[in-house]
């Protein structure tokens, strides 16, 4: 198997545990633990760390906000983390085309060749920008986000920091980054000595970035911004009697806050302050139900045990959804939900036909989604409108955990 095969592999694998999270956890047996906050700055270098401390305060934080208090996140709205405007749309903005009024099948050999894909994804080591333009990084990596002049980068349990011609400036052990709806603000993560840290860097600039302790020994899983610098993750421990996951908020300032309720977590959204994650998870029936909650108090907004919510468009006017249970290498549904309410505008299945990949937002309304049929792997724009596309032109042969193409980390 190559070095590319690998990263693949590990990157599936990772996706299904995710979709998993659910499965035997007790979320009201979780213990909390005090958790120190720490700015750091940590650099790699051949088989030695070094680990230097150093206060800073990336562009964007202002000096008001590093006087807060080390008190925990408040669960009533506060500065830090407000209750924040409800998941909407502006009223002067133009309906969507009518939806369709049932499940539409995605079969790619049928769709039209569309537009080449609106953000960055990864070939292999080859990196195809939007602009037509591609860049060798040298290797492949399984999650990568515009940073600085270059990109951060990541595989393999490691984190990379690379320029614009895709060599390695920096590395530091652990895996995990994730970028805000803006694209002004990237975090990354940390395996720090016996513990992970988050760290919440200024997306424009290379500076030290701000750090906090959110684990001890747990597992930690970045879920995405929810909140103006503020970010969601799930933390996983290992109990006697299994794992235990907890759902989290930082504002890398005060003592991160959890959200009670979700015993995982797939989708948060900072422009409307919420998160996407599970409720509950039945193995006998089998199924699943779904709910988005409000960051800032915890407090649902709606729930639906037809999906797995996954990740808000990047304005916060919809929310995906997969199957309410996943077994195996891949699903068969994604659907494009109101974030308002629930409601269903547009269902997309490839049952009985192939099975779907990860799915990722490509603009504030169109999803891209590969999918595997007939031993040939299509990537597919998808929207609320029931329309079908394709993105890049097929790839055929190869196998079914093969998936050619990775996206860019997305809100």
């Amino acid at each position: 198997m190559s070095a590319h095969d690998q990263d693949l592999l590990s990157e599936a694998l990772r996706d299904r545990a995710g979709d998993m999270a659910g499965t035997h956890l007790g979320l009201d047996d979780v213990k909390g633990r005090a958790r120190g906050i720490q700015r750091r700055r940590h650099a790699m270098g051949g088989a030695a760390v070094a680990v230097v401390l150093a206060i800073a305060v990336p562009v964007g934080l202002s000096v008001t906000d590093l006087t807060r208090s080390n008190e925990p996140l408040p669960t009533n709205p506060s500065p830090g983390l407000s209750d924040g405007p409800s998941p909407s749309v502006d009223s002067a903005e133009p309906e969507p085309a009518p939806t369709p009024t049932g499940p539409v099948t995605a079969v790619g050999a049928d769709a039209a060749r569309g537009e080449d894909p609106a953000i960055s994804y990864l070939t292999g080591r080859e990196l195809h920008q939007p602009d037509g333009t591609t860049v060798d990084l040298g290797r492949a990596y399984g999650e990568i986000t515009p940073y600085a002049a270059g990109w951060l980068v990541a595989s393999r349990g490691t984190t990379h920091v690379l320029d614009a011609d895709g060599v390695v400036q920096e590395s530091f052990p652990g895996q995990g980054v994730g970028v805000s709806s803006g694209g002004d603000w990237v975090v990354s993560q940390l395996e720090a000595t016996g513990g992970t840290d988050l760290q919440l860097r200024a997306a424009a600039v290379d500076e030290t970035p701000l750090s906090a302790t959110v684990s001890n020994g747990g597992t930690v899983r970045v879920v995405g911004f929810a909140g103006d610098q503020q970010v969601a993750y799930t933390e996983t421990v290992e109990t006697p009697e299994g794992a235990e996951t907890g759902i989290f908020v930082t504002d890398f300032l005060r003592e991160p806050r959890r959200l009670d309720g979700l015993i995982s977590a797939r989708g948060a959204n900072d422009a409307s302050g919420v998160v996407a994650g599970m409720t509950s998870y039945d193995e006998l029936e089998p199924g699943s139900c779904s709910a988005v909650v409000r960051a800032a108090t915890g407090q649902q907004l709606w729930e639906t045990c037809d999906f797995t919510l996954d990740r808000f468009s990047p304005d916060g006017r919809y929310v995906l959804g997969i199957d309410a249970y996943l077994d195996g290498i891949g699903g068969s549904t994604v659907v494009i939900l109101d974030a308002l309410d629930g409601t269903v505008l547009a269902e997309y299945t490839t049952r009985n036909v192939g099975f779907t990949g990860t799915a990722v937002w490509e603009t504030d309304s169109t999803v891209l989604v590969s999918t595997y049929q007939d031993d040939t792997w299509y990537l597919l724009r998808l929207g609320p409108d029931g329309a079908v596309e394709q993105a890049l032109d097929p790839v055929a042969g190869g196998d079914e955990m093969g998936n050619p193409w990775r996206f860019t980390a997305r809100p």
